[in-house]
């Protein structure tokens, strides 16, 4: 039916991309503004740590009894980590609190970044088709919706990339440009975006590899080049050290971005001897304590430190069933993790999921272009390190099989599909991405809002 709709031109591929992108803010909107406060995933902590910057600009002292409640259970509060979300909807926050409580202005900058990136690349869209390709990745799942609906960690850095993933995919970017000689601004806003990931949630390092891989791969390397890439590099140091300076002027320590996940892979809870680690042990409940977690991890939950109570790793599959469970919530889980939808519409988005798969990888490897198959192979390896980490995180730290953790694969997946749009049957494509999109559709609305609006 679809395919006759195109034929007949009664849509173009645009228009409908734009209505599906409505439809998905639309249900994101009623979502966010009828839902009640924090029956999403750590939504409380989330505000609380946004709530602070709206009268802030520099991080919290370690042990400052106003910040106290933004503590969890194990003694971590966001505002330990350097991630930019917080303070961008904190000063949201503060623009709206004239018009809005602060809970529907925090909620409220979720919004805007979709709205933002919406209709920044349909806009675009106007003068590359690539653009309105890289747009219809945000259609695919009901999740990415969702996590645009409340507040969260998880929604600014997932625009970055699609920012960055748009300087990859579109012809005479300003990065582009910047490459070929013509000017300066477009390495300086590559590297402020690689900065800004950088300051974002941490899963979204993956998607950094990535994006090296990519650059290197498309463009070359040569004694010009790496000039460029080295003024992308420096720019987006600069940006991560001044976040990082921030918390030692504050403080005269920083838990640095992405050091506490190397800690986890490396066996090992916190950094000891810092002011945060003794703070953490002293207000964090008894059994999550990093100390008696570091030190006696069989006293520990069962979901915690498997790594370190000799629970091997295919444990995590077999028993604890962690590839359903982040493909299901990947594809439409909506509360704290409780709320999911029936087995067929799993199964039905697998299929459409393995369906596009099977096309695009066919289509890339047909193409017999030596560049195009090193792209399906960059995003093939950086996607199954993105998974893989996450998978190896539930092991070594604690069971968290979310498929949020798993949106850097979406930009990636798009920048390997806009950079090639003239290898793919545009239908094809696209009656695809439309089944996913009315499946998620489904998912939001029976199964997401019937549970929580």
């Amino acid at each position: 039916m679809i395919l006759k709709l195109l034929n007949k031109n009664i849509f173009s591929l645009r228009p409908l991309v734009v209505i599906c992108l409505s439809i998905a803010f639309v249900l994101a909107a009623l979502m966010a503004l009828n839902s009640g406060f924090d029956r999403h995933p750590d939504e409380l902590h989330h505000f609380l740590a946004a709530r602070y910057y709206t009268h802030h600009f520099l991080p919290p002292i370690i042990g400052d009894p106003a910040v106290r409640e933004t503590y969890s259970v194990w003694g971590v509060s966001y505002l330990n980590f350097q991630w930019v979300e917080y303070f961008l909807a904190g000063k949201f926050m503060l623009l709206l609190s004239p018009f809005v409580d602060q809970q529907t202005a925090a909620r409220c900058f979720q919004l805007f970044l979709f709205a933002a990136i919406g209709t920044f690349l349909t806009l675009r869209s106007k003068y590359a088709f690539e653009s309105l390709v890289l747009a219809s990745f945000l259609l695919i799942t009901p999740q990415v919706w969702y996590i645009f609906s409340y507040v969260n960690n998880d929604a600014c850095g997932l625009v970055v990339a699609f920012l960055i993933a748009y300087e990859f995919a579109i012809k005479d970017t300003l990065l582009e440009r910047f490459l070929s000689g013509k000017q300066l601004t477009g390495g300086l806003i590559f590297g402020l975006l690689i900065g800004i990931l950088l300051i974002c949630k941490t899963n979204y390092l993956s998607f950094i590899l990535f994006a090296t891989f990519w650059l290197l791969a498309r463009f070359g390397l040569n004694s010009i080049l790496l000039r460029k890439y080295a003024l992308i590099a420096i720019v987006a140091v600069l940006v991560l050290s001044f976040r990082v300076g921030l918390d030692l002027y504050v403080n005269g320590e920083t838990n640095l971005v992405g050091a506490s996940y190397i800690n986890y892979l490396t066996g090992h809870m916190s950094s000891s001897g810092t002011k945060l680690a003794a703070y953490q042990d002293e207000i964090a409940d008894p059994k999550y304590r990093p100390s008696v977690v570091e030190s006696n991890p069989a006293g520990t939950p069962p979901d915690v430190k498997m790594a370190a109570k000799g629970v091997p790793f295919l444990e995590i599959f077999s028993k604890w069933k962690w590839h359903r469970l982040s493909f299901r919530s990947f594809t439409g889980c909506y509360g704290y993790m409780t709320i999911f939808g029936p087995g067929t519409y799993y199964t039905l988005m697998l299929v459409i999921y393995i369906l596009f798969g099977t096309y695009v990888t066919i289509v890339l490897l047909r193409s017999r272009d030596q560049q195009v198959i090193i792209q399906l192979i960059i995003t093939g390896t950086f996607a199954i390190t993105c998974i893989l980490s996450s998978a190896y995180l539930s092991w070594t730290y604690a069971f968290q099989a979310q498929g949020r953790y798993l949106f850097p694969i979406l930009p990636m997946i798009a920048t390997l599909v806009a950079t090639n749009p003239k290898l793919f049957n545009e239908k094809i494509l696209f009656v695809l991405l439309l089944a996913a999109f009315a499946a998620s559709v489904y998912s939001f609305v029976f199964v997401g809002w019937a549970a929580m609006g």
